[in-house]
C-alpha cells in the first residue's frame, strides 16, 4: 500500500492499477525520500528537488553503527567523493527559501519526480526486488540537467562509471 500511497503524493490521483509493474521502494529509499522532505522543510523551499534528494542520499551513506553502507555510498566512496563537501556546495548553490513549509506539505518537482521513475527503471533492468538508494543514485546521475545531476558531474560521479561500480560490487 505505501507504494500507492507514493504514488499518489508524486503523480497525484492515478489509477493503482498502473503501477502493476512497479517495484515497492526499499525501506531504506523510504528513509532517505523521508530525510528529503526534511531536507526540503529546513531549507524553507516549496518543493522537494534533485537537490534535497541527494542531500537525504549523503546523509543516508554517512550513517554510524549497525546499518551496513548502502551500494550508493560504496559507489561514492570508490569515486573519493567528500560527502561534507558535497553537501556544502548543495547548499551553496541552493538559496533558502522565504516561508517555512510543513514538509507534509510539500510537493516534488518534476525533475525529482523524473529521477523516482528513472530509479524505478533502473531498478527493473537491473531485476532487483525493491528500488533501492542505488538507484536513486542512478536516477539522479541520468536526470542530467537537476541541481544533483550537475553536483555529481562535477565531482566526477558519471552514469557510466556509477553502473560499472555498482556490477563490479553486485
Amino acid at each position: 500500500m505505501w507504494l500507492i500511497d507514493v504514488h499518489h503524493s508524486l503523480f497525484g490521483n492515478v489509477d493503482p492499477n498502473a503501477f502493476v509493474d512497479a517495484l515497492e521502494f526499499s525501506d531504506r529509499l523510504r528513509s532517505v525520500l523521508s530525510e528529503a522532505r526534511e531536507e526540503a522543510a529546513r531549507l524553507q523551499h516549496e518543493h522537494v528537488g534533485t537537490e534535497h534528494l541527494l542531500m537525504a542520499l549523503l546523509s543516508d551513506t554517512d550513517r554510524d553503527g549497525g546499518t551496513p553502507p548502502s551500494h550508493a555510498g560504496v559507489v561514492l566512496d570508490v569515486f573519493g567523493v567528500d560527502r561534507s563537501r558535497m553537501r556544502r556546495v548543495l547548499e551553496q548553490t541552493v538559496l533558502r527559501g522565504r516561508l517555512p513549509t510543513a514538509d507534509d506539505q510539500l510537493s516534488y518537482t518534476s525533475r525529482a519526480k523524473a529521477v523516482l521513475e528513472l530509479a524505478m527503471a533502473e531498478a527493473r533492468v537491473s531485476k532487483a526486488a525493491t528500488v533501492d538508494t542505488q538507484h536513486l543514485l542512478l536516477g539522479l546521475v541520468r536526470e542530467e540537467r537537476g541541481i544533483a545531476a550537475q553536483v555529481l558531474l562535477d565531482f566526477g560521479v558519471t552514469i557510466e562509471k556509477a553502473r560499472a561500480e555498482l556490477a563490479r560490487i553486485g
